[in-house]
């Protein structure tokens, strides 16, 4: 069984001047794929029609 320790999620940004703007959130609750699929849509209205492009990322760490 692993017990869940620590969920990282960071949203990159890329404006239409090709500019990087990078947020990041630790101490995250243990997010799941599904939650990704949920946040992904707000983020992008939020900040689509000023960014080119929107992703995020997740690093979940796990203990033994």
């Amino acid at each position: 069984m692993h017990t869940w320790l620590n969920t990282q999620l960071i949203m990159v940004a890329i404006d239409h001047q090709h500019r990087l703007h990078r947020q990041t959130w630790h101490n995250c609750r243990n997010l799941t794929d599904a939650d990704l699929a949920r946040l992904l849509p707000i983020f992008t209205r939020l900040v689509g029609d000023a960014m080119a492009n929107v992703e995020l990322h997740m690093t979940t760490e796990y203990a033994n």
